[in-house]
C-alpha cells in the first residue's frame, strides 16, 4: 500500500516539474473572419454601426400621396454577413503603408406587415425590405492583438435599389453642407460629429425624379423622447427636408438616421439606407 501511495506522490511529482518547465502557451487557432464577425458583433462601434433594432417601429406615419394613416409591424428579420478577406496586402498610403484588408457586407432582410388605416376601414399588407451596410476593415496589428488586429476603416450604408435614390446633405444650423450619399465610404475616423442635443438640417434629393411618381422619404433617428419615425417634410416631387435633433446623454459613440424610401403614388418599398453620425466621447 505505501509503495501504490509512493508510485503516486511521483507521477504528481513529475507532473509539476513539467508543468513548471514548460514555458510556452498555446496559441489559439483563430480564422480572420470570424474574428471580423465577433468585432461587428462585440464592439461598441460595431453595435452601434451595424445594429438593425429600432430601424422599422410601429409609430404611425402619413405619406404625402395618402389619406390613411400608415404604421408598421416587423414580422421577421434575418441577417447575411458575408466577409472577403484579401490574400495580398494593399497600398493605404502614409503613415499607415502596407496592410491586408477585409470587406464585410452585412445585409438585414425585413418582413413587415403595413398597416392602412383610413376613417372605419383597416387593412394591411405584407412586404419585404432589405438594408445593406458595408465595412472595409485594416489590419492594424498582430495575431495577438484583440480580433486578431482587425480595426474598422471605412463604413458604408448602401441603397442597392435600382428604382429611386437619394442623396442627403446634413448640417448644423448656420453650419456647412455636408453631403453624406449612402453609396459612399466614409472614413470612420473623420466623419463629422456632433455634440448631445445638437441640431441637423437634413435635405434629401431623389436622384431620377420622375414627373408622375411622387417619392416619400419615411426618417428614423434617436431623440430624447426616444426613437421617432416620421415621414419627411415634402418640399416638391424631388425633395425633402426635416430637422433632428440628437439625444442629450447620447448612450451611443455612433448613431444612425435611417431613411426608406417609397414611390410612385402608392405604398412601393424602393429602398433603406443609414447614415451614421458621431457624439464625441466625453
Amino acid at each position: 500500500m505505501k509503495r501504490f501511495a509512493f508510485v503516486i506522490f511521483l507521477m504528481l511529482a513529475a507532473g509539476l516539474v513539467g508543468s513548471f518547465g514548460c514555458k510556452e502557451k498555446p496559441v489559439p487557432y483563430v480564422i480572420d473572419a470570424n474574428e471580423i464577425q465577433r468585432y461587428i458583433d462585440s464592439t461598441q462601434i460595431g453595435r452601434d454601426l451595424f445594429r438593425w433594432d429600432s430601424l422599422i417601429l410601429p409609430t404611425p406615419y402619413a405619406l404625402p400621396f395618402s389619406s390613411a394613416l400608415w404604421h408598421d409591424t416587423v414580422l421577421r428579420h434575418e441577417r447575411t454577413v458575408i466577409i472577403d478577406v484579401d490574400d495580398t496586402a494593399s497600398d493605404f498610403g502614409n503613415p499607415i503603408g502596407w496592410k491586408f484588408a477585409a470587406y464585410a457586407r452585412v445585409i438585414d432582410r425585413y418582413t413587415v406587415r403595413t398597416w392602412r388605416t383610413y376613417l372605419a376601414d383597416t387593412n394591411y399588407l405584407d412586404n419585404d425590405r432589405s438594408l445593406v451596410r458595408q465595412g472595409v476593415f485594416i489590419k492594424l496589428g498582430s495575431d495577438f492583438e484583440p480580433y486578431v488586429g482587425w480595426v474598422l476603416w471605412t463604413f458604408a450604408g448602401d441603397d442597392v435599389s435600382p428604382v429611386l435614390r437619394v442623396n442627403v446633405t446634413m448640417k448644423q444650423p448656420g453650419g456647412i453642407e455636408h453631403s453624406v450619399s449612402q453609396t459612399g465610404l466614409t472614413r470612420v475616423q473623420f466623419m463629422d460629429s456632433c455634440a448631445d442635443g445638437a441640431t441637423w438640417i437634413l435635405n434629401t434629393t431623389s436622384v431620377i425624379p420622375s414627373s408622375q411618381g411622387q417619392p416619400a422619404v419615411v426618417l428614423t433617428a434617436a431623440t430624447d423622447s426616444g426613437f421617432v419615425q416620421k415621414i419627411m417634410k415634402r418640399i416638391d416631387i424631388q425633395h425633402y427636408t426635416d430637422t433632428v435633433k440628437t439625444p442629450t446623454n447620447n448612450p451611443r459613440i455612433w448613431n444612425l438616421l435611417f431613411f426608406q424610401t417609397f414611390h410612385e403614388n402608392e405604398f412601393f418599398f424602393t429602398g433603406a439606407f443609414c447614415v451614421p453620425f458621431r457624439v464625441p466621447a466625453k
